[in-house]
């Protein structure tokens, strides 16, 4: 028989309570709602490119295709096995294909612009090999570069 009760139930009793604390001041914490502003801008940008070009993957009547890629972290053990298969990092988050050329577009956050160091690395040996990359913070930037490349598009207003 367990002579002291309260002196073996109150540390678990603190622990309990300490728990409750925790779990209170974690859900009071305000949970961040909604999309990346990048993803936000990609979002857009591709609205545009819709719009001026017509949908991701089909080619238009002028021969523009443009698509986006898909660049999400993975894990070690993926990124050894796409290494294997010349799979690398660096890679823009658009790419815009017309008369046998390539134009890239990498978009980022204005507020919190940077590169990673795949990109630095990967975007000059883009430029060697003639292949334009642009920095693109919204849809009117990504317009800019459609006009500077010569793309044929449908015009768009902002």
């Amino acid at each position: 028989m367990i002579d002291d009760y309260d002196a073996l139930i109150g540390p678990l009793k603190v622990r309990a309570d300490k728990e409750k604390a925790r779990k209170a001041k974690r859900d009071a914490k305000p949970k961040k709602k909604g999309k990346k502003p990048e993803a936000i801008i990609h979002e857009s940008i591709a609205g545009l490119f819709r719009a001026i070009f017509g949908p991701p993957g089909v080619a238009t009547s002028d021969g523009v295709l443009w698509l986006s890629s898909e660049n999400q972290p993975r894990s070690m053990q993926t990124g050894v096995a796409n290494l294997r298969r010349g799979v690398i990092g660096g890679d823009s988050d658009c790419t815009i294909y017309h008369q046998q050329k390539a134009y890239k577009g990498e978009i980022k956050n204005p507020k919190k612009y940077v590169l990673q160091d795949s990109q630095i690395a990967l975007h000059p040996e883009l430029a060697k090999a003639g292949v334009p990359v642009d920095i693109w913070f919204s849809p009117v930037d990504a317009y800019a570069s459609v006009v500077k490349w010569e793309l044929p598009h449908k015009k768009a207003t902002f």
